[in-house]
């Protein structure tokens, strides 16, 4: 049996490493049936913030995930390396996304610089133990090369 005592401690240091207020707008992109689709959920209640669900309940990725991202003016979101690679790497700038969490596979050095700008943050899940999950700083401002 997995415990869930540890929610409420997550949920406020979600909000406070990624500095998640009223203002804020997180992207649910996850599946419900994710683990990620919790942290989430989780991002957007620490600070009040806005959890923007995506029309047509169709999985994001390349020119689509971007223009969501841009369209919703997305502040805060957690999107794996792969799907993160798909956005075209010519698209314009997406000026509002302060926080970019990412998990599940490794972060090459590329895609961190491709991305410039926001606040990178590896997450990593050990398998069904959300109460243990940790994080680490991956750059807090990147130059694209």
């Amino acid at each position: 049996m997995v415990t869930h005592r540890g929610i409420a401690a997550f949920t406020a240091a979600l909000g406070e490493r990624f500095a998640i207020d009223a203002d804020a707008r997180v992207l649910q992109l996850a599946s419900a049936g994710f683990d990620a689709s919790v942290m989430e959920l989780l991002m957007a209640l620490s600070g009040a913030a806005t959890l923007v669900i995506p029309h047509g309940g169709r999985a994001l990725a390349g020119q689509d995930l971007h223009d969501t991202l841009a369209d919703h003016r997305i502040s805060h979101t957690l999107i794996p390396p792969t799907v993160l690679a798909s956005i075209p790497t010519d698209a314009p700038a997406l000026p509002d996304l302060a926080v970019l969490a990412t998990g599940g596979e490794a972060l090459t050095p590329d895609l961190v610089r491709a991305t410039g700008g926001c606040a990178w943050f590896r997450w990593a899940f050990p398998v069904n133990s959300m109460s243990r999950a940790w994080a680490w700083r991956v750059a807090t401002t990147v130059v694209p090369a």
